[in-house]
């Protein structure tokens, strides 16, 4: 039997000003806010930015998967697995952030790809190019959602961006590799 796709439910309080996507409150911000977050936080920590960043995303997105597939059995992994790629490359769309691939990714790793995200397009129209990929927010929503398909905690992987539109490439290229055996 077929595991039923979950749909993006994006629920709002208009009263009290909130979204909320699987039980928990998002904000959505313009490219114009991320970019120059992200940018602050480079120039402040350039060191740590990166992680900072990919961690909060693998949190909040690994938070969203949990509730919205609370009542899904894993009896089948598999489908478990492309129920939660599925569902993940719609939020992806959803909120902004871009399109996103899970084809070439498996529970041993692989390679996602995005030939179209909201960082590296945001930061090319503000910037221009970079010496180093940007999508780090995307890296920790890549870790987050291979990690809850295949049941591994959120240091199970490392997900590094080895490719970005960014740097005048076609498609941002995130790199899936098991570092927890």
């Amino acid at each position: 039997m077929a595991l039923k796709i979950k749909e993006v439910e994006i629920t709002s309080d208009l009263e009290r000003n909130k979204l909320m996507i699987g039980g928990q409150r998002i904000v959505v911000h313009c490219h114009h806010y991320n970019c120059f977050l992200q940018r602050t936080l480079e120039d402040a920590l350039p060191r740590k930015m990166v992680v900072i960043q990919k961690q909060a995303a693998a949190e909040v997105v690994h938070d969203v998967l949990t509730n919205v597939f609370a009542d899904v059995s894993r009896l089948d992994e598999d489908q478990f697995a492309d129920a939660v790629f599925q569902y993940a490359t719609e939020l992806y769309r959803i909120i902004g952030l871009g399109i996103i691939d899970f084809d070439d990714v498996s529970m041993k790793g692989g390679v996602v790809r995005s030939p179209v995200s909201h960082y590296s397009v945001a930061w090319l129209e503000k910037w221009g190019s970079h010496k180093t990929p940007v999508c780090h927010f995307t890296c920790g929503f890549v870790n987050a959602t291979i990690s809850f398909a295949f049941d591994k905690p959120l240091d199970f992987y490392q997900v590094e961006e080895v490719q970005c539109v960014v740097q005048h490439k076609d498609e941002c290229v995130f790199d899936v590799k098991v570092v927890q055996k």
